[in-house]
């Protein structure tokens, strides 16, 4: 596990979700995105050598990313192409305000690319995204490798990647989801 790997899968995971987002009509050209949660910025470096216009923001920021809280941005209504997050909504404490304010960001036809962890089965996890409006396009469980990830992390003693709940029942999915409006 490399140290910048702050998520299942570090830059492989990054790449299949950023996959899965262009099969359902990323823009060409000059296109905008927000990660939320950055961290270390490892994402936001692998956005913008992909071509993007990117920005970042997390509590703790990393190199090159801005102080913020993913629940609420200062950014415009309908600025970004793309969201992506991994492993931030359910740290944030209130996965349903970090998707709102994910939406509210999105452009049209804007898409959510979202790793996370969530406690409960794929179809309590679509059911909680299409409460707040957006359309699951694709959905990946990778759980199995979230579990490797943080067993990893444990004898590696690197606890500030850790999810700390005390739950049974603990999945780990990859999402490309769009606005109702746009996808639905």
């Amino acid at each position: 596990m490399r140290k910048e790997s702050l998520h299942p899968g570090g830059r492989e995971t990054t790449l299949r979700l950023l996959e899965m987002a262009e099969k359902y009509g990323l823009p060409s050209g000059k296109r905008c995105a927000l990660d939320m949660g950055a961290g270390d910025g490892s994402t936001l470096r692998l956005l913008r050598e992909l071509g993007w216009e990117a920005e970042g923001i997390d509590r703790k920021p990393g190199d090159g990313v801005s102080v913020g809280d993913l629940l609420c941005t200062s950014f415009p209504d309908k600025n970004f192409d793309l969201v992506i997050s991994e492993c931030a909504f359910y740290v944030a404490g209130d996965v349903a305000g970090a998707l709102r304010e994910a939406w509210r960001l999105l452009r049209g036809k804007g898409l959510l690319a979202l790793g996370d962890v969530y406690f409960g089965g794929p179809e309590q996890w679509r059911e909680l995204l299409e409460r707040q409006s957006f359309c699951v396009l694709e959905m990946e469980d990778l759980t199995e490798r979230w579990r490797e990830y943080y067993l990893e992390c444990v004898w590696m003693g690197r606890t500030e990647v850790l999810c700390h709940e005390r739950r049974k029942g603990c999945r780990y999915f990859l999402t490309v989801a769009g606005k109702e409006e746009a996808h639905g």
